[in-house]
């Protein structure tokens, strides 16, 4: 997500946990680190003053207020190269969500996608790979 975002453009910040920073070494000098727990109201309050949007690959606290957000329901993640942006659906019992599947760079992909998809604020999308076979039958 974080390669993602910075090749969109995206200035970056995130949190981590500091027994979890050195995950995020390789962004050295191209991210912000905002090292504590993610539940710590003030970590969060440093992190994301000034943001125009933010992602969060954990679950959801709740929302108490009138921002964007939107929250990812993910399949099962696999390895390997993209295979584009993935497909979604409001609803988890839509058929081109059978292959319960996307590639991890892809999902990070959606993440980032949502930023500017105004289709997508206030939603909680499931997504699938959209090279699935329920998303090939769907798109077929």
């Amino acid at each position: 997500m974080v390669r993602h975002a910075l090749d969109g453009g995206y200035e970056v910040v995130g949190v981590c946990r500091e027994q979890s920073a050195h995950k995020l070494e390789e962004f050295a000098g191209r991210i912000t680190v905002v090292p504590g727990a993610t539940n710590d109201a003030e970590v969060i309050r440093r992190a994301v003053a000034g943001c125009d949007g933010v992602l969060v690959v954990l679950v959801p606290w709740g929302v108490h207020s009138d921002t964007r957000w939107t929250v990812a329901r993910g399949s099962d993640l696999e390895e390997g190269e993209s295979q584009g942006l993935p497909v979604w659906s409001r609803h988890v019992g839509d058929p081109v969500l059978e292959s319960n599947l996307t590639r991890r760079v892809d999902f990070a992909l959606f993440m980032v996608e949502a930023l500017e998809n105004d289709g997508l604020v206030h939603e909680a999308p499931a997504v699938v790979g959209c090279q699935t076979p329920s998303a090939l039958a769907r798109a077929g």
